[in-house]
């Protein structure tokens, strides 16, 4: 099946399986294939050999942001926020969750975690609060909506609820697409299975909180995957509606 119309995937997955004993490092290695054919029909460059844990792929996984944080996975690479937004008073705020960002780690890093924030907002005196720069105000509703899909990863949910997602980036790091990191995450479990099935038995031990984390991460990807391959497809955000 082709990837979009113009583009008819390789024989080959674009993703090699490097196994690890521990659970969360299990790696996917790039290579020639689907998935780095997918990469550059998003325009995303990508390097022969770059390797991704399946820690690295599932933390940057918006809808399982609140999930993922715990004392066995670490923090989630993802912060979300809700946007207040005063036109008349050329007033435009990013409130950061508390329940995923922790303050100290914001204010001392926010600056190089969040590279395309950094120039446009600056922190606020308290809290974990961004406030966009005077310089930077959308003259309008539409510019700010502009603004936020620029620099942002929407909700994939319909509805009024003001949230959006900021990705964590260390220095040197990049950005896949937003479902890019759902492929990888899923090319490493199912390998896992097929290759490594000793690990599903101890890793996911019945009752668990790993158990229960999976069966959340693999909900997520059953509803969200293919509304982001839709929507990249189509070239418009498109929401399922009473789902």
């Amino acid at each position: 099946m082709a990837i979009t119309p113009k583009i008819i995937p390789k024989p080959k997955h674009g993703l090699i399986f490097k196994p690890n004993n521990q659970f969360l490092l299990n790696e996917a290695e790039l290579a020639d294939g689907t998935f780095t054919e997918f990469l550059a029909a998003t325009g995303t460059a990508w390097e022969k050999g770059t390797r991704l844990s399946l820690s690295q792929a599932l933390c940057k996984i918006p809808e399982i942001a609140y999930e993922f944080k715990s004392p066995d996975r670490g923090p989630s690479g993802v912060w979300a926020a809700r946007v207040s937004a005063k036109m008349g008073s050329h007033s435009v705020l990013l409130h950061f969750d508390q329940q995923v960002v922790d303050e100290e780690t914001f204010r001392a890093s926010w600056g190089q975690e969040l590279p395309k924030l950094n120039d446009l907002y600056e922190l606020q005196p308290t809290g974990i609060t961004l406030g966009l720069k005077e310089e930077q105000q959308p003259k309008d509703y539409e510019g700010l909506c502009e603004l936020c899909e620029k620099t942002m990863l929407n909700r994939l949910l319909w509805g009024y609820d003001p949230t959006w997602y900021v990705l964590r980036l260390k220095e040197g790091e990049q950005e896949f697409p937003r479902a890019g990191y759902y492929f990888i995450a899923l090319f490493i479990l199912g390998s896992i299975a097929r290759y490594q099935p000793e690990l599903l038995l101890s890793g996911l031990l019945p009752g668990s909180e790993p158990e229960w984390f999976f069966n959340r991460f693999m909900q997520a990807a059953e509803r969200f995957f293919p509304q982001l391959m839709w929507s990249w497809g189509q070239n418009a955000q498109t929401y399922f509606l009473g789902l």
